[in-house]
């Protein structure tokens, strides 16, 4: 479905084509390179923040204080319920972005942008 999503801006034809007009495609698959070096991708996260150490400390700190936030991480990290039914009324207005929430040492992000807690959020 994803993969869907990202090429539903192109314009494109499907074409048939038996295998035997598919010469590249069938060399490949004929003549496998052997490899017997384990190659393992590696994956860096990084996040790029405007904010100050001490801006984040705070926002950790009522991350921590605000009962919805300490809600919403819980849920987060048991995993979302299949059902809308099943989540807690605190966290509700969340789950219609739960897949994109993640929990980043203390500090809840959506993305790559940090969801801040309701007292900051009256400032």
């Amino acid at each position: 479905m994803l993969l869907l999503l990202k090429n539903q801006e192109y314009n494109y034809q499907v074409t048939y084509r038996p295998g035997s007009k598919l010469v590249i495609s069938d060399c490949l698959s004929r003549a496998p390179i052997r490899c017997d070096e384990n190659h393992e991708d590696t994956v860096c996260n990084l996040i790029y923040t405007s904010f100050k150490d001490h801006r984040l400390q705070e926002i950790k700190a009522a991350s921590l204080s605000d009962p919805v936030m300490n809600e919403l991480k819980d849920t987060i990290i048991r995993g979302w319920p299949d059902h809308k039914d099943g989540v807690p009324s605190a966290v509700l207005p969340y789950f219609s972005y739960r897949d994109e929430l993640t929990v980043q040492d203390g500090i809840i992000l959506r993305g790559d942008r940090i969801v801040i807690p309701q007292v900051f959020a009256m400032i």
